[in-house]
Parts: C-alpha cells; sequence; structure tokens
C-alpha cells in the first residue's frame, strides 16, 4: 500500500513536472497536419507521440529553469526529485525516434528543442523579451502542423502554408492573453512581456491586429483557388469571433486566465479535422 502510494505521488509530480494539463490540446494540432498529408495510422500515432515528448521536454526544460530562477526548486515539496533527468529523457526520445525515421522530421524536431532550449534556458532564457517569446510561440504551433504533416507525407502543398499561419496566429494571440494572465509574475521575473512593456490596451490591440492580418490571408487565398480553399472561410469566421470577443471585454478587470480558454481552439480543431475529411471525400482531391 505504501509503495502503491509513493508510485502514484510520482506519478502525479511528473505529471505536474511536464504540465501535462497546458499541452494536452495542442496535439490537435499535430493530429490534423497528419490528416492534411496522406493519413495513414503509423504516421499518425508516430507523429502524435513525437509531439508528445517534444511538448513533455519543451514545457519540463521551462518548469525547471522557472523554478531555478526563483530559487525554489529544493523547498518545494511537489517538485520530481532530479528534475534535469527528467528534462534529458523525453530529448532523447524525441532525436532517436526521428533520425532512425526521416531526415525531414528530425529537421523539424531539432528547431523544435533548439527554440524550446533558447526559449527557457539561460544564459539566453529569450521568453524574457516580448519579441521572442510571442514570434517563438507562434512557430512552435507552425512547427508542430509539420511534425504531422510530414510524418505522413513528402509532398509540398500551398495550403500547407495557410495552415501553418493560422496556428502561427492562434498560437501567438494565445501568448499575449497569456502574458496578459501572468502579467505581476512576470513583472517579478524581470521578464520583459509585452503586457508589461506596453501596457494592457496595446495587448489587446495587437491581438486584434494579427487577428485581422489572419482573416484578410484567409480571404486571399480564397481568389487562389475556391475548391482547396473554401476551408479558411471558417478559420476567417473563428477569427472574426475572437476579434469580437476580445473588443468586448475590459482590459483591466478582466479574468485573462479564463479567457485564455474562450478563444474557440478546440471547435476550432474539430472543424479542420471534419473539414479536411469532408473536402478529400467530396472533391476526391490530396492536399
Amino acid at each position: 500500500m505504501i509503495v502503491e502510494t509513493k508510485i502514484k505521488s510520482f506519478l502525479l509530480k511528473l505529471a505536474k513536472f511536464y504540465r501535462i494539463k497546458d499541452w494536452i490540446k495542442n496535439l490537435g494540432i499535430t493530429a490534423i497536419g497528419a490528416e492534411l498529408g496522406d493519413f495513414n495510422l503509423f504516421g499518425f500515432f508516430y507523429s502524435i507521440f513525437l509531439s508528445i515528448v517534444c511538448h513533455a521536454f519543451i514545457f519540463s526544460i521551462n518548469n525547471f529553469c522557472d523554478l531555478e530562477f526563483r530559487k525554489s526548486k529544493k523547498n518545494s515539496e511537489n517538485f520530481i526529485q532530479y528534475p534535469y533527468i527528467f528534462v534529458i529523457i523525453p530529448m532523447i526520445f524525441a532525436v532517436l525516434l526521428s533520425y532512425f525515421v526521416s531526415f525531414t522530421i528530425f529537421v523539424i524536431v531539432l528547431i523544435i528543442l533548439l527554440l524550446g532550449t533558447l526559449y527557457s534556458a539561460p544564459p539566453f532564457r529569450l521568453k524574457r523579451y516580448w519579441p521572442f517569446s510571442l514570434t517563438i510561440n507562434g512557430v512552435s504551433g507552425s512547427l508542430f502542423l509539420l511534425l504531422g504533416y510530414y510524418s505522413t507525407t513528402n509532398t509540398f502543398v500551398v495550403q500547407l502554408l495557410i495552415f501553418s499561419f493560422a496556428f502561427f496566429s492562434f498560437i501567438c494571440s494565445c501568448e499575449i492573453i497569456h502574458q496578459l494572465a501572468h502579467k505581476s509574475v512576470d513583472k517579478r521575473d524581470k521578464i520583459k512581456s509585452f503586457p508589461n512593456v506596453y501596457g494592457n490596451k496595446k495587448s489587446i490591440l495587437l491581438f486584434q491586429i494579427i487577428q485581422v492580418a489572419a482573416v484578410l490571408i484567409y480571404i486571399i487565398s480564397l481568389f487562389f483557388d475556391y475548391q482547396k480553399n473554401w476551408i479558411f472561410i471558417g478559420s476567417a469566421f473563428f477569427s472574426i469571433l475572437r476579434i469580437i470577443k476580445i473588443s468586448r471585454i475590459n482590459p483591466y478587470s478582466t479574468n485573462f486566465s479564463a479567457l485564455r480558454n474562450k478563444l474557440y481552439g478546440m471547435w476550432e480543431g474539430l472543424y479542420y479535422l471534419l473539414s479536411i475529411f469532408l473536402s478529400k471525400q467530396l472533391f476526391a482531391y490530396s492536399f
């Protein structure tokens, strides 16, 4: 019974250390990428597992470096013992799993791991500066899409660029809300987030600008090939909904932590999965 309790406690600490609750929904981006390609079960599950270990690395190294920076690791009863080992393990898995399967995937994984390290680890710790923190988060969203896509095909299509921008804009916008929610914590940790540098109102304005740019990209794409790009009508719709929702909030009294869960990410992901499936069935073309 004591052993069982210790195992359960260890697993709970491990899940908290890897911050699984924070990124489990992001696996949907990789799943969408896999469906965009020549979908097959091996490629799908391979990309999902690879996405899991990459997320585990970038979130655990961020968690570890944050706690090291705050000098609270040794005093935290909830912190896992020998944390650096559990940072290295998923990194090793990610490198080995990608190296023996595909050079393209290997390069994508290396970029993800590199960005995760530059973002969190000293002496770089690029999360301290808003241009890097916003860009790296947005690019990571696109990379996880590519991870799924190139796990099922080797071809390239223009639609992939539009999907990449769709997730870049969404993740980048979510990061702005995240920084608004953590404004006081970031200020304490001397992190120059966009809200701490420019304030809440300008942060919301930047959110709107990114979403307006996304809508324009989606609309422009329709002029090139309506049949293949009609999916992005829905993307424009979700972006417009986000613009409306953010326009109605109070910049200073809103619970931004709660707002992060109301940006239609899950519904947008389900829309993509269903639309891609239907488009392949109705129009008999491959992306």
